[in-house]
């Protein structure tokens, strides 16, 4: 797989994953559903929804490698960070 690149130039922004977001937000839901089971409220059970907010999350969306790079940088910088980045 070394030869491996993204197809997509498109990066996420400010964090690396949501993965430790949507696991704590799932544990979450899955609490409050065993809860609503055992207490019998078979109608009430919790929205999905209602936990994991992804305004708080710890990524801050994505955006365009082309849009990422800073002005200062020249040509060498921009392509060596673009090899890096296209890499998987």
């Amino acid at each position: 797989m070394s030869r491996s690149r993204r197809h997509t130039p498109i990066r996420g922004v400010a964090g690396d994953s949501d993965k430790w977001d949507k696991v704590r937000a799932h544990r979450q839901l899955r609490v409050a559903e065993r809860a609503a089971l055992a207490a019998g409220d078979f109608d009430q059970l919790p929205d999905e929804k209602t936990f994991g907010d992804p305004w708080a999350s710890n990524k801050d969306g994505k955006l365009r490698i082309e849009e990422a790079a800073p002005d200062t940088w020249d040509q060498d910088e921009w392509t060596a960070a673009r090899r890096k980045w296209l890499a998987k």
